[in-house]
């Protein structure tokens, strides 16, 4: 989809690129959110942050002991 401007993106490509792109990276506790988290400074995380990551990257994830705070 990159080869194309995004105003000749079909309905189908835009929803695809929503659903991968958007929505997963901004959905709390999604695996891309809490990579998104890994990536930025921990000295830059709001409080808030800090309980979503412990509960949703830390607790419930499947892969646990591979992230750490």
């Amino acid at each position: 989809m990159s080869a194309k401007s995004k105003s000749e993106w079909t309905g189908e490509e835009a929803k695809t690129y929503a659903k991968h792109c958007v929505f997963e990276s901004t959905t709390i506790g999604s695996e891309a959110w809490c990579n998104n988290l890994d990536e930025t400074p921990k000295g830059e995380w709001t409080t808030q942050e800090v309980a979503d990551y412990a509960k949703h990257c830390i607790v419930e994830a499947p892969n646990s002991r591979s992230r750490h705070l």
